[in-house]
């Protein structure tokens, strides 16, 4: 269980782990940030923009908190993170409840999962330069046939070793899917009362930022992803080059014709990638692989209604509208 101390100058430290691909961005530009005002003068976010992958050590992420859970009154301190995910549990538990127990009370963790059959395509779209010139389809058979997936959407396991460190009580799982609709108000409710706030206030702040988290609608469309002309290996290498000049050119870069050079070279070392589609019956195909891991999900996390209402589970689809978006 998480380790509970009641001690008025200790704070609650709430850190959302992400993964990526969850709505992370709107909840650290929209969400979090409005939930710090007048009416929660005791309530402070940050989004930890410096932290990396790997961290060496536990007093590596102790040195990264402290000042803002050192220097700060507030009592609930919410950290945002999407790769946070990354860092073991029992590290983050050493770093947090072990080394600043002098200052940490409770520690609390937030995991947003998504529908994996939707992040796959989002995620090979994100990677397309990297990924050699392999089909969407070749891509996700890659995956399967090396039996490793992908870690960001194993969430059985990242639960599960989070609830091993802290407790089940201090593990607040959500979907992304119930907390971005604007019609699941309990998804919103149960999230506010696990983070200490007002649901009202953070209806509100969802209700602020919908217009920046419309996504295409799952009933049966058809999506094409949208890919950007990347850079090839000679082209990145160009491009830091081009950054470094800054140093010695100065003035001359700003030159129309110096641009129009730059803009044309740059046009040679690019190479164009193919958009895809991918239809919902194939992301709910795709989601149906995790079905068994999902479904114990939901047991442990008693989700088991609201994960089979948004599809986790196998949901035939039928139609074929399309709609564009751009891979988020």
């Amino acid at each position: 269980m998480a380790k509970v101390v009641s001690n008025s100058g200790k704070k609650t430290l709430i850190l959302h782990l992400g993964p990526a691909k969850t709505g992370s961005t709107t909840l650290q530009k929209y969400i979090f940030p409005n939930l710090e005002d007048v009416d929660y003068p005791e309530y402070f976010w940050k989004n930890i923009g410096n932290l990396h992958y790997e961290l060496a050590s536990t007093e590596d992420f102790v040195e990264l908190l402290k000042p803002y859970i050192g220097n700060s009154q507030k009592s609930s301190m919410v950290f945002s993170r999407e790769d946070l995910w990354r860092v073991r549990a029992q590290r983050l538990r050493e770093s947090t409840l072990d080394k600043m127990g002098c200052l940490v009370a409770t520690v609390k963790v937030i995991v947003v999962i998504r529908r994996q059959g939707d992040i796959l395509p989002s995620l090979y779209a994100q990677n397309a330069s990297k990924i050699r010139k392999e089909g969407f389809e070749d891509y996700v058979e890659s995956i399967f046939n090396s039996n490793k997936l992908p870690a960001n959407i194993n969430y059985e396991s990242i639960v599960n070793s989070f609830i091993n460190a802290f407790g089940n009580d201090a593990v607040h799982v959500t979907p992304m899917e119930a907390l971005f609709d604007p019609a699941n108000k309990d998804a919103r409710h149960r999230l506010a009362l696990f983070m200490g706030v007002k649901p009202k206030a953070l209806e509100a702040a969802f209700n602020a930022a919908e217009p920046a988290n419309k996504r295409a609608s799952s009933n049966g469309q058809k999506v094409t992803y949208e890919l950007k002309t990347r850079l090839t290996y000679s082209g990145r290498a160009m491009q830091s080059a081009w950054n470094k000049t800054k140093y010695f050119l100065g003035p001359i870069r700003n030159k129309f014709w110096f641009k129009l050079l730059r803009q044309r070279f740059r046009h040679c070392l690019t190479r164009p990638i193919q958009d895809f589609q991918v239809t919902q019956e194939r992301k709910a195909e795709l989601t149906a692989a995790f079905a068994e891991s999902n479904w114990r999900l939901a047991k442990k996390c008693g989700l088991e209604q609201e994960l089979q209402r948004y599809g986790y589970f196998p949901n035939p689809t039928n139609g074929d509208t399309e709609e564009k978006i751009e891979a988020d």
